[in-house]
């Protein structure tokens, strides 16, 4: 589907994701993901703008019970979590799919990246920002020795009981490792606090620097953010960030910050179909960082 704009304005550009929202967030189809879509643009040959996809499933997967529901603190959305015969997903009521248990490939390369550039991963500190599903907690435990300490925040408190139930038995149970910490309060608060504390911080809190799940997201993607999230950083420690779509401004935006940046482009479940990415910053290495 190719839609024509009448003009190349980014007001133009928004107005289409709307329409185009709206036309796939219907209820004909069930959610199946988070894309892009072209659109000609008067001068170019075509943009890509971003938008929930939706599209037909096997009638198996059709089949999914409503497990859960939760309000999103600050606004009107809510959290959907329905299990299906051997997955579970977490949707935005009228928006579409956040997460699912069949893709997160990249939720764990959002744990395990961060952790391979150290060579000593015996007592880091991580602090994670969303625990969503429980994979970036659990990769990161994975990933490091007995002594390390990992903080997890969530706002949502309904997405930590949905962990400590139904969710746990598809990510191993992170909750439960004594290593693991959780903050039930906005992530933003603790990165707010210039304690230079954590070897690592992770942030999956949306769907990357363009806010989808709640436009508060977007602080952590601004200079002051980036700023204030550096100054909770140890010596050599490393920010890492998750995002549905790339985005060449906030690369820059690490670098103008003063950090060396890497860009990982991962794809969602096994070597084909959607790719995420994650952006690996720091503001230099260390005697703990691998070679």
């Amino acid at each position: 589907m190719v839609t024509q704009l009448a003009s190349g304005s980014m007001s133009a550009v928004d107005r289409v994701r709307d329409c185009l929202e709206r036309v796939l967030s219907s209820s004909v189809w069930p959610v199946t993901g988070f894309g892009r879509f072209p659109v000609m643009v008067p001068g170019e040959r075509f943009r890509l703008i971003p938008c929930v996809c939706r599209g037909l499933r096997y009638a198996d997967d059709m089949k999914r019970t409503l497990a859960g529901q939760a309000p999103i603190p600050g606004g009107n959305d809510v959290l959907k979590l329905y299990q299906g015969k051997d997955d579970c997903t977490i949707v935005i009521s009228g928006k579409g799919e956040l997460m699912s248990t069949r893709k997160h490939a990249s939720e764990d390369a959002l744990g395990t990246l961060p952790c391979s550039l150290f060579k000593d991963t015996h007592a880091l500190s991580v602090l994670i920002g969303g625990l969503g599903m429980g994979f970036t907690l659990a990769a990161v435990l994975a990933a490091t020795g007995k002594d390390s300490t990992v903080v997890v925040a969530e706002l949502v408190p309904e997405v930590v009981e949905w962990n400590q139930g139904l969710l746990g038995s598809y990510s191993n149970h992170p909750l439960s490792d004594s290593r693991t910490s959780v903050y039930h309060g906005d992530v933003c608060d603790l990165l707010r606090e210039p304690v230079r504390r954590h070897d690592i911080i992770a942030l999956d809190v949306d769907n990357g620097p363009e806010a989808f799940s709640s436009g508060g997201n977007n602080w952590l993607y601004s200079e002051e953010g980036i700023a204030c999230a550096g100054a909770c950083l140890r010596p050599g420690g490393v920010l890492a960030y998750w995002s549905a779509t790339p985005d060449p401004g906030f690369a820059r935006l690490l670098r103008k910050s003063g950090f060396q940046v890497s860009e990982k482009s991962v794809f969602a479940h096994g070597k084909k179909g959607t790719k995420h990415t994650i952006w690996l910053a720091r503001h230099g290495t260390d005697q703990r960082h691998a070679a």
